[in-house]
């Protein structure tokens, strides 16, 4: 496709090195979110007030700047990158990434750009908006956190069941079994009582773990981590609630060995709430089935899950990520997790889209980037 050729003359006066008096110019220079322009090599030839505001030089230090300097220099390839693809494409319709300030403060922002281009169709300049995320970033945190501590609430029952069976098991061997066996002098029953005592208390010392790692709220660093395990963690969370739905699971990627990269405790939240969602799908459903699989495609890995359930409508599909959008009753949802899902995905650098039909199940997949280099932004 052919770049999108843009040239406005209110654009390029606005733009201009020597503000004027138009109401134009005046809201260009007092608007709330960084507005600049950049030329063909890459240096900034007018900004406004936010950009001072915000990375803390003066407006006569920013321009003549070249633009890969107020960026960190782990994101100078992409950056680079980004600007030539700006150029040749004509816009950028939607970017995050982050900016540096003078004092070396690292500042997530949201980038909206399109090229202008002159009457024979050359590229002129840049036209950005960029916006200062921080407090949305945090607001977002905030939420997601509190959607996790509601998935926690939910999930109560199923887990108090999970750590109540093995304190049945110790208590009966410890009781009774482990008393006899002792009276009698039967050292192999011993032996089998202290083996199951032991495996009870770990799976409860391992729930607990897990289920205080699962709520807590604090910043997390991409790592690389075995597939297969991690997703044994996350079906830690809701075994019980498949049990509990008569749901055959079928984990088609268990003892694969395949590696990824991600920030663990906030993907297991995404998966957790899917598996969660396909579960309440099948409550109705004669047969109830949840399939979960992984495979490579190029530098991604493509995980999938997928179940029996009633499917979802073609109406309904088009909303589904949509924020308090949801087809529960009422007090069974509250239309945040699949929102929350996808933000978790993009913010690893991946994506989720869905697939279903009514009567014929869903399948929900996620594609992210398999190496460090590639999940970074």
């Amino acid at each position: 496709m052919a770049p999108k050729k843009l040239e406005n003359l209110k654009l390029h006066s606005l733009l201009g090195e020597n503000p004027g008096d138009s109401i134009f110019e005046q809201i260009v220079e007092n608007f709330p979110d960084i507005i600049h322009s950049v030329d063909n090599q890459g240096f900034i030839i007018s900004t406004n007030k936010a950009a001072e505001n915000l990375l803390g030089y003066s407006k006569k230090e920013l321009v003549g700047k070249s633009i890969f300097e107020i960026y960190p220099e782990n994101l100078s390839k992409n950056v680079k990158a980004g600007f030539q693809k700006l150029k040749n494409d004509g816009f950028n319709s939607h970017i995050e990434s982050k900016l540096l300030t003078k004092s070396g403060e690292i500042i997530d922002v949201e980038i909206r750009s399109f090229s202008l281009y002159d009457e024979e169709g050359k590229f002129s300049r840049t036209f950005s908006i960029i916006r200062d995320m921080r407090e949305f970033n945090a607001l977002k945190g905030q939420l997601i956190q509190s959607s996790k501590l509601a998935a926690v609430g939910q999930m109560a029952a199923g887990i108090m069941h999970d750590i109540r069976n093995p304190l049945t098991v110790i208590s009966n061997y410890n009781n009774s079994i482990l008393k006899s066996a002792i009276e009698k002098g039967d050292v192999t029953l011993q032996r089998k009582c202290q083996s199951s005592i032991e495996r009870a208390a770990a799976r409860i010392e391992k729930l607990s773990d897990h289920l205080h790692s699962y709520s807590r709220n604090e910043k997390e660093e991409a790592t690389e981590i075995d597939l297969s395990l991690f997703l044994d963690d996350c079906i830690l969370m809701v075994e019980s609630k498949i049990q509990g739905a008569h749901v055959t699971l079928e984990n088609r990627i268990k003892g694969k060995e395949l590696k990824i990269v991600l920030s663990p405790n906030r993907m297991e939240q995404v998966i957790v709430n899917l598996i969660s969602n396909a579960c309440d799908a099948m409550e109705a459903c004669p047969v109830r089935k949840l399939i979960l699989n992984a495979e490579l495609d190029s530098n991604n890995l493509v995980l999938s899950i997928s179940d029996t359930g009633m499917g979802i409508s073609k109406e309904n599909l088009e909303h589904i990520f949509d924020s308090f959008y949801t087809t529960k009753p009422k007090g069974k949802g509250t239309g945040l997790g699949l929102s929350i899902a996808r933000s978790i995905v993009e913010d690893q650098g991946g994506s989720i889209v869905v697939q279903s039909e009514l009567g014929l199940g869903t399948e929900f997949q996620i594609t992210l980037p398999q190496n460090l280099s590639d999940a970074s932004k």
